[in-house]
């Protein structure tokens, strides 16, 4: 009847689709610990979605903590960790944020952010 994948249901739920599995996991389990699917069951066993965006909230809260009183560095964190992770260094970020939204950060401020951030390289 209805035709739809993972990511479609993960992207309307507002998860990840490692979330999503987990969730479809326990759900499953707390439904067939009812003998009978009911209304309430059914939603009962959506507590287990707000946890785990509960949790995804908290781990992305974690992530963005950046101790630094740039203000630029603040605003552009999210492109410049991408950048990073994505194998830039740091004079190639500064250049790409120069001319992408055309903002003067220093080399030495990227690698300031870099390093008290504790970002890894995810290649």
């Amino acid at each position: 009847m209805f035709k739809s994948s993972k990511e479609e249901v993960s992207n309307t739920l507002g998860i990840s689709l490692e979330a999503m599995d987990e969730f479809l996991k326990r759900q499953k389990g707390f439904l067939l610990k009812r003998e009978k699917i009911s209304a309430k069951n059914l939603m009962d066993s959506y507590a287990i979605l707000s946890e785990i965006k509960k949790r995804e909230e908290q781990e992305e809260a974690k992530k963005v903590t950046n101790v630094t009183k740039n203000i630029l560095i603040l605003k552009y964190a999210k492109e410049i960790t991408d950048l990073y992770q994505a194998g830039l260094g740091s004079v190639r970020i500064s250049k790409s944020l120069k001319l992408n939204h055309n903002v003067n950060v220093s080399k030495a401020s990227v690698e300031r952010f870099i390093k008290d951030s504790h970002l890894k390289r995810s290649l």
